[in-house]
């Protein structure tokens, strides 16, 4: 699996490239003037997620700022 941040939409993508899954989020900073003029409508959430070695991924937990 492959995580990655800094996404400019309102929803995280999950995608498969090469039989590897990536996942994207988006980031904790709020907006600036920049970006909302450029039309860019991400907003701000953390995601926790706990992963077994054996079972892989067990929990997730999302906040939305």
């Amino acid at each position: 699996m492959c995580f990655h941040g800094h996404i400019h939409s309102k929803h995280a993508t999950i995608e498969t490239y090469g039989g590897c899954i990536t996942e994207s989020f988006a980031g904790l900073p709020s907006s600036d003037k920049w970006h909302n003029e450029q039309g860019y409508v991400s907003g701000q959430s953390m995601c926790l997620i706990v992963l077994d070695k054996e079972k892989g991924e067990v929990r997730r937990s999302t906040e939305r700022l």
